[in-house]
Formats: C-alpha cells, structure tokens, sequence
C-alpha cells in the first residue's frame, strides 16, 4: 500500500512531471526493469518509488543497471511483505493471512543492491530523503534509498485519513 498512499495522499504540484505505470500480470513483475528502461530512453533524471516485494520480484533487473550504468533512483517503500493484503477480508484469519499473504522476508536490501553496484542509503527522514535524492541525481550507477515502514501503523493511519476525508465531504 505504500506507493498507492503516496498517489493517494500527495500533495499537488504544478510542475511537469512526467508519470509512468507499469502493471504486470501480477500487478508487481518488472516494475524496476521498466524503470530502468525508462530511465536509459528518456537520459533523464528518473525516480522509481516502489514497494519491497515488487523490488524483491525483480533484483535481478539491476543487473542491467550495473552493466550499462543506469543512473535510476529508486525510493523503497519497505513495510517487510505483503501489507497491501491488511486492506482485505482475508486479514481477519490470523494465522493463515500471516503465514500466506503478509508473507515477511526480512530481507536486507542493502546487500542486494551492493552487490550490484549500486549505492544504498537507509532513509529515517524527510530531510535525510530530500538530500539523499540530490546526492542520487549525482551519481553515475543506480541508488536505493530506502524507507522502512511498519504496515500494521500504516493501515491504522490510512483509515485514520480516510475518516477524516470522509467527514470532511459530508
């Protein structure tokens, strides 16, 4: 749920921003080789905000970031499996949601993306994300700024928002 509550709740802009989306036959296959080619045709500098599983599904795109030096950044939203899922009904049954669908890796990403020959930085605030973006544009090889989350706190502010938007259009 976290890029969907960054398309959700983020504030307008004017300015010209020019917005991809890539949806696979599971919703999350591909995302970062898409940005990737995105990133090599437009040689321009190019965010990609992803989830943890769907950058999981697709390590292996980063190959083609280190062997042709694809300077994408990428903003990892990582709330340590398959919280999307806390949304549906399916998260009323305890153990077996837990078991198969929040579906926790526990992963270190950091050693991914090193091994790739990327640079890494573990982001723990908003001023530590704006200059960690800056100092990513600068690069010649691909950044991961990762952001931890925890999804049981996300899913209670989401209904939080939602209630407050709900009272304030009635």
């Amino acid at each position: 749920m976290p890029v969907r509550d960054f398309d959700y709740f983020a504030s307008y802009s004017k300015k010209k921003i020019v917005l991809f989306n890539n949806r696979g036959a599971s919703g999350i296959d591909g995302i970062t080789s898409t940005a990737l080619g995105i990133t090599a045709a437009a040689k321009k500098p190019t965010i990609l905000i992803t989830g943890d599983l769907a950058f999981y599904y697709d390590l292996n795109g980063l190959l083609a970031a280190k062997n042709y030096g694809i300077p994408l950044v990428v903003v990892l939203l990582n709330n340590n499996g398959g919280g999307i899922f806390g949304i549906l009904p399916i998260s009323n049954y305890g153990k077996i949601f837990k078991k198969f669908f929040v579906v926790p890796h526990n992963l270190e990403f950091k050693h991914f993306v090193t091994a790739y020959g990327g640079n890494y930085l573990k982001i723990k605030s908003w001023n530590g994300l704006q200059k960690s973006l800056s100092s990513a544009f600068s690069k010649e090889q691909f950044s991961v700024l990762e952001i931890r989350t925890d999804s049981a706190d996300s899913l209670k502010l989401r209904k939080d928002y939602w209630k407050i938007v709900n009272r304030n259009l009635q």
